[in-house]
């Protein structure tokens, strides 16, 4: 957990079970990038109220254990499970 003033960005979150992975892009934005079955949603989060830049803090800290640190690596061989072949 990085709380840091000046984290590196991207950082990447994730949360247990490998179905909700997200991209932090800044403090104010983020991807979240979700496995419904063999698909893949994506939810971008541009934080322009309290709630959505607390959400984004909330990852940025892992707060609460709800989210795992991972890194670029990791998310992109779980996102290539889904873009093969398409």
């Amino acid at each position: 957990m990085d709380k840091s003033n000046n984290p590196a960005f991207p950082l990447f979150r994730k949360y247990p079970g490998n179905r909700s992975w997200f991209v932090i892009q800044s403090p104010t934005a983020m991807t979240e990038y979700q496995q419904l079955g063999s698909r893949v949603l994506v939810y971008e989060v541009e934080a322009k109220i309290l709630p959505d830049r607390v959400l984004i803090q909330d990852a940025m800290d892992c707060k609460d254990g709800r989210w795992e640190v991972t890194d670029a690596a990791a998310f992109e061989a779980w996102r290539a499970q889904f873009t093969t072949g398409s």
